[in-house]
């Protein structure tokens, strides 16, 4: 039997009708990065939706780049202004918490660096740091 298209951008386990949360996997301690621009549902009131579009591509243009030199540094989602990373998966890493924490101040760093000529300032971040377990 055929599949549509849309199906096999699943995971195996779930097109094969394993239940979700047998797919999932536990993992003891992790260092999640949470980052959100500063001011960004403001600033966004006065922007075209263009401008907004160009504003976070040039933003995820710089923390995709960051990400890509560390390689023990996982990017999860883009959600709005919202980027969040994780050290420690999905490959087990003891010094995820310092992977994290030197990513996290070189995204405070280079965030600055990020110029839009519809802006008149620089654009920064905040960011919030947890290490724990988590179910991914």
């Amino acid at each position: 039997m055929e599949l549509p298209l849309l199906i096999h951008t699943f995971p195996s386990q779930i097109r094969d009708g394993t239940p979700f949360v047998n797919t999932c996997q536990e993992f003891s301690e992790v260092t999640v990065v949470f980052s959100d621009m500063v001011g960004f549902n403001e600033l966004c009131s006065s922007l075209t939706p263009m401008q907004v579009a160009l504003l976070l591509n040039s933003m995820y243009m710089t923390f995709d780049k960051l990400v890509e030199q560390h390689t023990n540094i996982y990017k999860v989602e883009t959600v709005g202004d919202a980027y969040l990373l994780v050290g420690g998966l999905p490959t087990k890493d003891d010094n995820h918490a310092k992977y994290a924490a030197n990513i996290a101040i070189e995204m405070v760093q280079k965030i600055q660096q990020v110029k839009v000529d519809f802006l008149k300032s620089s654009i920064s971040v905040k960011l919030g740091i947890h290490t724990g377990p988590v179910v991914a």
